[in-house]
């Protein structure tokens, strides 16, 4: 499986904006690439089912037309962190159940965006973390943070976490999901987190 794993220091960062676009862009050089999320929690109904409102903005941003639940196999309905919501559901969560969808859809498409749920470290289950996931998928990891005081503090220590598991950042997109308050602040933060994190912005 080729691509890239994208998370994000924390929920509502711009994740999904991100992966809708860098598979927009891909597409538009060509590669067959499909952005996926393979667990969301808080989903809308449709067509009988839960499915991620991340997914339907992939369709409508990425340029790929694939059923919402390919895009989204595992949904819930209360916007929790997936372990609490899977409880809530009566239900658990299955890493080799994703892994599996993952692979049938990586045999249609050359490159996977995979968006992460949540934060790196947001468990799946009490004892299985999205950053194990990451890691078990083995693809580079892109780290969204939103550009915010705060920020250096978040996207250093999920840059370390990941290092930690063996994994090279692929790099760092800031996001400005909040009108700038401080131009002088999120300026500096992608200097600092870029000399700091010895990464790419």
């Amino acid at each position: 499986m080729d691509g890239l794993f994208i998370t994000g220091t924390g929920t509502e960062v711009g994740k999904t904006i991100v992966t809708a676009l860098l598979a927009l862009g891909l597409r538009k050089q060509g590669l067959n690439a499909c952005p996926v999320k393979p667990v969301a929690s808080g989903g809308v109904i449709e067509q009988g089912e839960y499915v991620s409102t991340d997914a339907q903005v992939y369709r409508r941003f990425s340029g790929v037309y694939e059923t919402a639940s390919r895009l989204n196999p595992v949904c819930f309905k209360h916007p929790a962190s997936p372990h609490l919501a899977a409880q809530m559901a009566r239900q658990t969560i299955d890493p080799e159940i994703l892994r599996n969808s993952l692979n049938r859809l990586a045999k249609k498409y050359d490159i996977l965006l995979v968006e992460g749920v949540g934060g790196w470290l947001v468990p799946l289950t009490f004892y299985y973390k999205v950053a194990d996931f990451a890691r078990d998928l083995r693809l580079p990891v892109l780290l969204v943070s939103a550009n915010r005081l705060g920020s250096i503090n978040h996207t250093l220590l999920t840059l370390e976490s990941i290092r930690f598991r063996g994994i090279k950042p692929a790099g760092v997109i800031m996001t400005n999901p909040q009108p700038v308050s401080d131009a002088a602040i999120v300026e500096n933060n992608i200097e600092t987190i870029e000399r700091v994190g010895q990464v790419d912005i």
